[in-house]
């Protein structure tokens, strides 16, 4: 249906289409909007995956997530890092589809964690290993592509993994984004 509504305040009015139900949305539309999801949830394990491998993992640098304990394990223990990652984050998957909203939560969280952890191990080998010879800069850098890695898993409406789920679980439970971390911070 064609509508007049106002354009900008002040700047008189025009004749918008409105859609009248979510249903009327073009199949085409929803289609893109799911590969650009994809998209960025892909890029954003990429990026997530460089950052671990370049300059994370050589220089035992762990971040303060799964990937960090992950980390720790491989330089002590041997074990693959991000076979690690993976089996840490299957309760809290098992927990995130019960408190998140299923398969909606689920399809994009799972294929990312997939994605991710199974890109830190297979292309490690692949990958130069000394780009810098800085600690400080190894951190800096590693940061730098977690930060934009998760940035873009985030834009997509997708996990990383465990704190991301449960930081999903406490922003759904009324707790900000920003307080998540500090559980007596609860804001209304």
């Amino acid at each position: 249906a064609w509508i007049p509504t106002p354009s900008r305040p002040g700047k008189g009015w025009s004749i918008v289409r409105h859609r009248e139900k979510e249903s009327e949305v073009p199949m085409k539309a929803v289609v893109w909007k799911r590969i650009r999801e994809y998209l960025l949830l892909t890029t954003g394990a990429l990026v997530l995956t460089l950052g671990m491998d370049l300059f994370l993992v050589p220089f035992k640098i762990a971040p303060g997530h799964i990937g960090g304990l992950a980390i720790i394990t491989h330089h002590y223990l041997g074990l693959p890092v991000g076979v690690f990652m993976l089996l840490v984050n299957v309760p809290i998957f098992l927990l995130g589809v019960r408190y998140l909203g299923g398969l909606s939560f689920l399809a994009p969280a799972l294929y990312t964690v997939f994605l991710y952890s199974l890109a830190v191990d297979l292309l490690a080998p692949w990958l130069p290993i000394n780009l810098t010879q800085d600690p400080l800069l190894a951190t800096v850098y590693g940061g730098i592509l977690m930060g934009v890695g998760g940035g873009l898993v985030f834009r997509a409406k997708g996990a990383t993994g465990c704190l991301s789920i449960l930081t999903r679980m406490l922003h759904s439970a009324r707790y900000p984004l920003g307080a998540s971390g500090y559980a007596h911070q609860r804001r209304y």
